[in-house]
């Protein structure tokens, strides 16, 4: 299972390594952990090592102790129980999330497990990371923004549709548990499912879709990438644009293009004014070219 998550509230600057090896230079709520403390996991700002201690930091500074044998740690007004068996976690703090281990690490912090955070995860070479928050999509989008110059989507777990209008104006109509932001001539969306319509009228508008598990399909008249790591791409392409398309585990579909040199199609006959990049992992690609 692919669970890609950006981890904000915690620092940790270094890259976690497998909880069998010693995380050297691995920094915990800005103090160095000891070279001994190998660190397997992180709930809600307690971390947990595979020798039964776990490390806070207080008024006084960094605090490794012994996980009592009721296994309750109780940190900041939270509350976690974990039951060690092998390299099995169980925490709860209002939900619960039930995680298998083989050699990697995950990390939870502070807020709700709900929606498809609920349930049981395994991974092998790897990590899981959940973040802060719910990853329910509670909140209905119907919006409309002036942009100038890029749509930036991060989502997980959702499905998007991309639609093409005649307006001025990138149209909204889905749902998200995060307000689009708009800054900087680039419009944000985090976790957001549903439709995203682009203007035809702004050729130099492009997007950057990076998406966890779902499909994208709909009609697309501009530049960027698009990237999704469980799920299909089905597009038709309004605007001469240079198309690089790839899948791991998943057929590519190429229709009214020819390739070029460099690796990419572009319609017959026609002079690219942008490029189109398209990737996906499990699933398959398909894009036709239907001109304007």
């Amino acid at each position: 299972m692919n669970i890609k998550q950006i981890i904000r509230d915690l620092t940790i600057t270094t890259a976690l390594l497998m909880p069998t090896s010693p995380l050297a230079q691995t920094t915990y709520n800005g103090y160095q952990l000891p070279d001994n403390f190998n660190l397997q996991s992180v709930i809600n700002e307690v971390a947990i090592s595979t020798d039964g201690r776990y490390a806070i930091t207080t008024d006084e500074g960094l605090e490794i102790k012994k996980i009592p044998k009721s296994g309750t740690i109780t940190y900041k007004g939270a509350t976690i129980n974990i039951n060690r068996n092998n390299s099995f976690i169980h925490s709860s703090n209002g939900n619960s999330i039930s995680v298998t281990i083989g050699d990697g690490s995950i990390i939870v912090e502070n807020g709700d497990l709900n929606s498809a955070l609920d349930g049981d995860y395994s991974i092998n070479n790897g990590s899981v990371t959940i973040t802060s928050g719910t990853n329910r999509l509670e909140k209905a989008i119907d919006e409309k923004y002036q942009v100038r110059t890029q749509v930036d989507i991060d989502s997980t777990n959702s499905s998007l549709e991309l639609t093409l209008n005649n307006s001025n104006e990138v149209e909204l109509k889905g749902k998200s548990n995060h307000q689009p932001t708009n800054q900087g001539g680039i419009l944000h969306l985090e976790n957001y499912n549903g439709q995203v319509s682009m203007p035809t009228s702004q050729e130099d508008l492009s997007f950057n879709i990076e998406h966890t598990n779902g499909s994208i399909d709909g009609n697309v008249a501009h530049p960027g990438t698009i990237y999704t790591a469980n799920g299909n791409i089905k597009l038709n392409l309004y605007a001469p644009l240079a198309v690089r398309a790839t899948s791991t585990n998943g057929l590519v579909s190429i229709v009214k293009m020819q390739p070029n040199q460099d690796g990419t199609y572009a319609p017959i006959g026609q002079t690219p004014k942008g490029t189109l990049n398209l990737k996906t992992t499990n699933g398959d690609v398909e894009i036709k070219y239907v001109g304007n």
